[in-house]
């Protein structure tokens, strides 16, 4: 089970042409309690943050996601992802995922 207590922030601007742009971030601490009691608990702290501007010929969509926890038995979670996506007026698609952990 995950618990989780954030703040957060989203911001959402949309003009005459109907360009849109939205950005929005949350963080806060986590508390990750396995079903199996043998296992340790992890808490920590974690940010994510997604940025998107679209018009009516182009796209950009992207997000960052970090997430540190240190064990009751002492290990250490780490994780982060960043992730992209964009389509070009031409069709071109650019994208990726990159998650690393530690």
């Amino acid at each position: 089970m995950v618990t989780i207590t954030y703040n957060g922030v989203l911001h959402f601007t949309v003009n005459k042409a109907g360009d849109v742009w939205a950005t929005g971030t949350q963080t806060g601490d986590f508390v990750l309690t396995p079903d199996d009691s043998t296992q340790p608990t992890y808490s920590g702290h974690f940010t994510t943050w997604f940025g998107e501007g679209d018009n009516r010929r182009n796209g950009v969509e992207h997000s960052t996601f970090t997430a540190h926890g240190t064990g009751s038995d002492g290990s250490t979670l780490q994780f982060h992802d960043t992730m992209h996506l964009s389509v070009s007026a031409s069709g071109a698609v650019v994208s990726f995922d990159k998650p690393s952990c530690g």
